[in-house]
């Protein structure tokens, strides 16, 4: 196949105690995005990802919606080893503070039962919406998290 689609979303809803918000929909926040991948070589993956991403309330300067579109890439540098790179361009202009690209870069480690991630970013959120809509750490300039992913790879 020349190439792979698929669908990622989340519902979530903030935790904090209800004094933070005039009403229970406030807390609810949704995240949508089409995944199109292809493998250009054993060695190169490349996706493109349009997203949208919503927020029941926000700032007055804000737009509840915010469209972006992330870029990534996976090069094999050996069987086991992996460069991983992720940009994510917001599209959406707010009329403040909008929020700077989404920049990581890292590399991955796998054995037969388990893969590692290590990487620098300038994400500090869970999930992409936050990440999307009010992230405002510039990579550029050095405003860099280092994070860290392992999966288990249960082998029946």
């Amino acid at each position: 196949m020349p190439v792979s689609v698929s669908f990622y979303g989340n519902f979530t809803m903030n935790a904090r105690t209800k004094e933070n918000f005039t009403y229970l929909q406030d807390r609810w926040s949704n995240f949508n995005q089409l995944i199109i991948t292809r493998r250009f070589s054993p060695k190169l993956s490349l996706q493109v990802a349009p997203s949208v991403s919503h927020y029941n309330v926000v700032e007055n300067t804000m737009r509840n919606d915010m469209i972006a579109i992330a870029f990534g890439g996976r090069y094999k540098i050996s069987p086991g080893t992996a460069i991983i790179v992720d940009y994510t361009q917001p599209i959406t202009k707010f009329l403040q503070d909008n929020p700077h690209p989404g920049i990581s870069v890292g590399v991955e480690f796998a054995t037969s039962a388990h893969a590692f991630q290590l990487f620098a970013t300038n994400y500090n959120g869970l999930v992409a919406q936050k990440n999307i809509m009010f992230n405002q750490n510039d990579f550029l300039k050095g405003d860099i998290l280092i994070g860290f992913n392992i999966t288990r790879v249960y082998n029946f």
